[in-house]
């Protein structure tokens, strides 16, 4: 199966499913040093993500504000696991995620204690590695048990429901030279924990976390998967 068939399997499961799988060897072989680690890798992935986006915006000749964050996003769900609701046009922006495929999928597999860490650090990590001085209010989060997930986008407010339609509009114009598939960004996210683990706690105690994890992730995916991501992590996840 080429790349492209295999990436077509990939979505937020094993996304979500390879981060707990890492946070848990990590947290199971090296204690509170391994959760730091974790942490750490979590902000680094949210940061090159962030960067990535902003390289676009650049690129187009856009300026690094929250509704231009918002329109180069790289991921999108066309399969409906997640769910938003827009409490506020203004004068702040702001969504609730009622339904999160990530949380879904730690659910499944026994491993939401093991996500939580990613919704404490990604979303905000991702803004600023868009825009140092771009902020989020994150009040909730579905994971740590509240009833959603609370987004106060600052900086960002619509006039009205036509300016919303309007600034969709926008976005779906730029999704066909923006977004990334899953088997990329869980590539994205094992070469960037892989490297914050080497940083941390250095080179064999970063190989045991991600050959465990790959060995589960296995277990539960398959081979030809587990090679596909293997494969995938050695990008350079820099370049736009």
């Amino acid at each position: 199966m080429n790349r492209d068939q295999i990436a077509q399997s990939f979505y937020m499961e094993e996304h979500a499913t390879l981060y707990a799988l890492l946070h848990r060897q990590a947290r199971t072989r090296y204690g509170e040093e391994g959760t730091q680690a974790t942490a750490a890798g979590t902000k680094l992935y949210g940061q090159e993500r962030g960067n990535r986006m902003a390289k676009r915006a650049l690129k187009d000749g856009e300026p690094l504000t929250m509704e231009n964050y918002l329109k180069y996003g790289e991921w999108s769900d066309p399969k409906a696991l997640s769910a938003n609701e827009v409490v506020s046009l203004s004068p702040t922006y702001t969504t609730h995620a009622v339904r999160c495929g990530w949380c879904e999928a730690w659910k499944k597999h026994g491993l939401l204690e093991y996500g939580k860490l990613y919704c404490e650090s990604v979303d905000i990590s991702l803004v600023h590695g868009f825009n140092p001085e771009g902020d989020l209010v994150i009040a909730s989060t579905l994971s740590h048990g509240d009833p959603c997930c609370h987004f106060e986008w600052v900086g960002l407010g619509f006039q009205d429901g036509e300016a919303l339609k309007e600034f969709g509009a926008q976005k779906a114009q730029l999704e066909p030279r923006v977004l990334k598939d899953f088997l990329y960004h869980t590539g994205h996210l094992l070469s960037a924990m892989t490297r914050a683990y080497e940083t941390a706690l250095g080179v064999v105690k970063a190989q045991a976390i991600v050959e465990g994890a790959l060995a589960e992730f296995q277990e539960i995916f398959g081979e030809e998967k587990c090679q596909a991501l293997r494969e995938e992590a050695q990008l350079n996840f820099s370049l736009i």
